[in-house]
């Protein structure tokens, strides 16, 4: 689940999400994920799709269970639509009427993210995860207000 701040994401209050990821993790703790094509995340008319993220991180001990920090690029393809409620009254007296009016953009570029997350039974062949990260799109999306994309992504998954 990904949680705007700040009115982004076209005024948003969440989205919710999916990604399947691919992680290599080296004897010594470090690493590597990537997310190529799988993920996807959609709310309030917005939809955010993975081309392709890679992050580099660290696991902080070697029990079944410890913390980990990350941080990675990607390429995303977002599509951000704001809606808003328009009420034209007619001069005439026929009444008012009120509909919806909306506006758009797509773009694809750069994300960023970082952080921090819990792994349990680590020493297994398969593990829990618990990530919390900040998510930013390297873009200012004029039209659809100006506040870009950028927000909090809670996610829980398994390794194996």
């Amino acid at each position: 689940m990904l949680l705007p701040v700040a009115d982004s994401y076209a005024g948003a209050s969440q989205l919710a999400g999916f990604r399947l990821t691919s992680r290599y993790e080296t004897p010594s703790g470090i690493f590597i994920e990537s997310t190529p094509i799988v993920g996807l995340m959609w709310g309030s008319g917005n939809v955010e799709w993975t081309l392709l993220d890679v992050a580099v991180g660290h696991v902080l001990g070697e029990g079944d269970s410890a913390p980990y920090f990350l941080g990675g690029l990607g390429l995303h393809t977002v599509h951000l639509e704001r809606r808003s409620p328009y009420t034209y009254t007619d001069p005439y007296g026929g009444g008012s009427y009120t509909y919806d009016t909306s506006v758009h953009e797509n773009a694809t570029t750069l994300t960023g993210e970082i952080g921090i997350g819990w792994m349990l039974l680590r020493t297994y062949d398969f593990s829990l995860l618990v990530d919390v990260r900040y998510h930013a799109v390297f873009g200012a999306f004029d039209d659809v207000g100006g506040k870009g994309a950028h927000g909090v992504i809670v996610s829980f998954g398994t390794t194996h």
